[in-house]
């Protein structure tokens, strides 16, 4: 490696665009007759390319799936005949965040409600939304222990990033509140987390206001509720 190769390595490092200290890869698949603008432009597209693989891989390891499945892993024969193929591709578009619309998941234990939720987790991941993934019990004792730590609120902030937030077996947990000790306050505080959205609206009054209503579009998912997603 000559010294301009370092230097550029350097600044590359400096001005946090890596990928330019690989230009040589990007010389040997040039077009021989490509000028610099060209040269330039490939570098840049490289060093995007590279920015939004890490950001999609931040993304993913934030949210804290217990594994993952994909939407094409699905099996759509575990849904009732009212839930089409055309509709989960519907879902798989993730528009129902941009409509700020909550998606409940039913059905009996076995039917793929969590892979369905995981995948469109997934899908909405790559397509640059923040998602958290969480099991309802388990993020009901998080909330109550955040709340005897007093860092409750630090718990609240890190919910409400999410524009996607995953509850997983939420039925479960309200089964289980009757055999837990202190039900009324687990059950005060997750309720907590479903406030969430509201109070952030609450804070963005200065936007313009939508006349949408939230809605569900758990009636037509047919997968009671042991997933919900919801959209912050």
């Amino acid at each position: 490696m000559n010294a301009v190769d370092e230097l550029i390595r350097l600044y590359a490092k400096q001005l946090k665009i890596p990928s330019f200290a690989e230009y040589q890869e990007v010389l040997r698949q040039a077009d021989p007759s490509a000028g610099f603008s060209d040269l330039l432009l490939e570098l840049m597209k490289a060093e995007t390319a590279s920015r939004q693989e890490n950001q999609n891989r931040r993304r993913l390891k934030a949210a804290g799936f217990p594994y993952l499945k994909t939407m094409e892993e699905f099996d759509c024969s575990q849904l009732n005949d009212a839930v089409s193929p055309l509709f989960l591709q519907e879902l798989a578009s993730c528009q129902f965040i941009q409509n700020r619309q909550n998606v409940i998941m039913i059905g009996n234990p076995g039917r793929g409600k969590t892979h369905l939720a995981i995948a469109l987790g997934l899908k909405a991941c790559t397509q640059g939304y923040n998602v958290l993934f969480k099991n309802a019990a388990t993020l009901s004792t998080e909330l109550c222990e955040a709340k005897d730590n007093y860092h409750l609120g630090k718990l609240e902030r890190t919910l409400a990033k999410a524009d996607l937030l995953i509850l997983d077996e939420l039925s479960y947990l309200s089964l289980s509140l009757i055999h837990i000790s202190e039900p009324t306050r687990q059950a005060e505080i997750s309720y907590a987390v479903f406030c969430l959205k509201k109070k952030n609206k609450k804070t963005k009054k200065k936007k313009k206001k939508k006349k949408k209503k939230q809605s569900n579009t758990g009636e037509r998912i047919g997968l009671k509720t042991n997933v919900q997603i919801r959209a912050q």
